[in-house]
């Protein structure tokens, strides 16, 4: 399941609420299993929306040697070029990290690029 599908089936109407009201309600969910269309790596963890895309979020790329965006990354290393680029970026939290830790470029996802199993129950729900 895309992302978009998922925030419309578990966060009815998103795109109109604050990015605060989001991330409670991801939190709430709180850990799934998190897949990716690019590469093969499954994640365990909570999805928290970022207040800023893939045009305007920049990092050093030590491989080229120089500043990007995540929009750049992901085309120079996978050949994707994004077709919705202006959506937030997601970052997924590790249940046994603290948040502060997990803002970094190997931890930025764009949207269209997340996949989530059709079947989705959350971690806690069989506890």
């Amino acid at each position: 399941m895309e992302l978009a599908n998922f925030l419309d089936t578990k966060c009815p109407g998103w795109q109109r609420r604050s990015l605060t009201t989001i991330n409670d309600r991801l939190s709430n969910i709180g850990s799934i299993t998190i897949r990716f269309a690019h590469r093969q790596r499954e994640i365990v963890g909570t999805l928290v929306m970022e207040s800023f895309n893939s045009t305007n979020a920049f990092f050093w790329f030590q491989e080229i040697r120089r500043w990007c965006t995540v929009s750049q990354y992901y085309f120079i290393q996978y050949g994707i070029e994004l077709v919705q680029p202006e959506t937030n970026l997601f970052r997924i939290l590790p249940s046994f990290s603290l948040e502060e830790d997990e803002v970094s470029s190997d931890n930025l996802f764009p949207m269209e690029l997340i996949r989530l199993d059709s079947n989705f129950y959350p971690l806690s729900f069989y506890s």
